[in-house]
């Protein structure tokens, strides 16, 4: 492997490590000199990834129109490969960057070709976070019955492969949905089921 390479890499490590510390506006700068030597070298999952986190950081600060930008960059990039799995999580990404903008139709195209790539690969694992999105465009377009069924197949889901620590995340999304249309029992009921996970799930990662 060639100098640039290692430069690029070491950029890119750095950008991470502050993007954990919450140093974000760093981040975007070691990202972008990572960017412009990847860019150099052609390749494709390098590139695609420093796009994904420049898009991932775009969006902590508020920047959704750039951080959409850049998650558009990484899947184009990675449509250009056949790497399945990889497009799938950019069609989400960018999906919900666009959910973050209100463009609801465009959201909605992208959701929907995750949820076709994740069915074609037999890994329902990856449904319920797009079915939270998707929940949460049908709700902004006031099509209740709808957004109810995806917020509940997210859970369920999720409930089926045993992933309780997400599973406390979309039962919450299900009962602030409740919540906003005034159903106060439902809306308590699935505050409390997802009380006792959280509680489950902080057991459960002592034991071990």
């Amino acid at each position: 492997l060639e100098m640039p390479f290692f430069i690029a890499w070491a950029y890119e490590n750095l950008g991470i490590l502050y993007r954990l510390q919450g140093k974000t506006k760093e981040a975007v700068e070691y990202f972008q000199a990572a960017k412009l030597i990847y860019e150099e070298s052609g390749d494709l999952f390098d590139l695609a990834y420093i796009y994904q986190y420049m898009g991932k950081s775009y969006m902590n600060l508020a920047d959704y129109e750039e951080g959409a930008n850049y998650y558009l960059k990484s899947l184009n990039t990675l449509q250009l490969t056949t790497d399945t799995i990889a497009i799938t999580d950019a069609h989400t990404n960018y999906g919900f960057a666009l959910i973050n903008l209100k463009n609801w139709s465009d959201a909605t195209y992208h959701l929907q070709q995750a949820e076709k790539l994740t069915n074609a690969i037999g890994s329902r694992t990856m449904l319920p976070f797009i079915y939270t999105g998707l929940g949460k465009i049908y709700e902004q377009e006031r099509k209740i019955a709808l957004a109810e069924s995806y917020f509940k197949q997210a859970v369920e889901i999720a409930m089926e492969f045993k992933d309780y620590a997400n599973a406390v995340v979309y039962l919450i999304d299900l009962s602030r949905f409740y919540l906003r249309k005034g159903l106060l029992n439902d809306a308590n009921q699935y505050a409390v089921q997802a009380l006792s996970y959280q509680n489950f799930t902080s057991i459960y990662q002592q034991e071990r």
